[in-house]
């Protein structure tokens, strides 16, 4: 589709499942993204022909692809925010959302402290000093202050399980590896108490270039192992005070319910997100289609979704080429990103699954667990046998 002349040329770094789901949106509104990724296998290139292949760190291939662009967005906030400013010098590329903004999620301490500055409750927290530190002292404090269950997180580049680790006196043998992971990526290291919390809790919010701004609606977030494994909602229609949905929406960002009943903020994400790919089949207006409206200065789409919803992530636990498709059938909607190879932990596509009730939900969530069981067991059932040696 060619892009209509009075709307911006967008551009997107990365080439992954977002980028994919993003290009996919982007039909109906009359916008043909770009975007610059690495590979001619990642998921977006199996869907645009004539994509932009460079090094997302690579200052001229940066500046080339920005030169085409109006408007630049992001399929992950871990792109330097300074590289980014650097190869736009001189251009009139604008990225949504800013690098400022960007340079602020992608540390979680500096998340950490913008959330205090603005009144927004978040865990309490302890900073590594780092090299010359005794690391030993250090957690003994932590233990002290924060209780005697604690997690270590990395300032930054930690997602889906990685940058975190859960420590308890006396088992501390796995603290100095992940010390030293921190310092090769540039990662500060602080430490939080381990939050007891009935349950996980996201809201995927947008807000446009005209001020606009609009909320979906709260959902339930399940991990294993650090992974998001299935959403589903809305929150309020499977115990979830409307009160908490309310200040969710104040909030607009990923959120904790602890036991008393409160609200943390955990992580924010400045683009879309796991937690609302149900959107593509629950939603009246997708958040992919909403990125790109607010991107682009449209009017934002209507955020009401069906009754009740799911989305299960479909997550490899082997490392498998060309691996086999789930089957899928109505009313599950199967969404796969094309990847050609399997790995242990890599979210490999999602099923959504709408309902007329919370009722009706709770069946098809135990469905959808079994097609995820199926489909696992037809990964480990293609696993290539191993060489025998001679």
């Amino acid at each position: 589709m060619e892009q209509t002349s009075s709307l911006p040329q967008v551009g997107i770094l990365g080439g992954g499942q977002l980028a994919r789901m993003l290009l996919q949106e982007a039909k109906g509104l009359g916008i043909a993204p770009k975007v610059l990724t690495a590979s001619a296998e990642d998921p977006a290139a199996h869907i645009l022909a004539d994509i932009t292949l460079g090094a997302l760190d690579d200052e001229a291939a940066l500046r080339a692809f920005f030169s085409a662009c109006d408007v630049i967005t992001f399929e992950s906030e871990f792109h330097l925010a300074e590289r980014l400013a650097k190869a736009a010098e001189g251009l009139d590329a604008r990225f949504v959302p800013s690098l400022h903004a960007l340079a602020v999620m992608q540390d979680k301490l500096q998340q950490k402290a913008l959330l205090t500055r603005i009144g927004v409750s978040s865990a309490p927290y302890d900073v590594f000093e780092g090299e010359g530190s005794d690391w030993r002292k250090w957690l003994g404090g932590c233990f002290e202050k924060l209780g005697e269950h604690l997690v270590l997180k990395w300032s930054r580049l930690g997602y889906d399980g990685k940058g975190t680790l859960f420590v308890d006196q006396p088992n501390l043998e796995a603290v100095p590896v992940f010390l030293d992971a921190a310092k090769t990526r540039g990662a500060e290291v602080y430490a939080e108490p381990r939050i007891d919390f009935v349950r996980e809790l996201a809201l995927v919010a947008v807000h446009s270039l005209d001020e606009s701004f609009s909320c979906y609606p709260l959902v339930i977030s399940e991990q294993e192992q650090g992974i998001c494994k299935r959403v589903y909602g809305p929150a309020v229609a499977f115990g979830v005070k409307p009160t908490l949905h309310l200040r969710a929406e104040a909030y607009a960002k990923e959120l904790f319910e602890t036991l008393d009943g409160e609200l943390l903020v955990n992580e924010m994400a400045p683009r879309v997100h796991n937690s609302g790919h149900y959107s593509l089949d629950a939603a009246e207006c997708s958040q992919f289609e909403n990125h790109l409206r607010a991107a682009s200065g449209m009017a934002l789409g209507l955020t009401q979704t069906a009754p009740a919803f799911a989305m299960l992530n479909l997550i490899s636990d082997i490392p498998l080429p060309a691996p086999p498709l789930p089957q899928v059938q109505a009313p599950f909607v199967l969404h796969w990103y094309e990847k050609n190879e399997a790995r242990l932990g890599r979210k490999m596509g999602h099923i959504n699954v709408v309902a007329q009730s919370a009722e009706d939900l709770r069946e098809r969530l135990r469905e959808m667990d079994l097609l995820d069981q199926r489909w696992l067991k037809r990964l480990r059932q293609r696993t290539p046998p191993k060489k025998e040696e001679t």
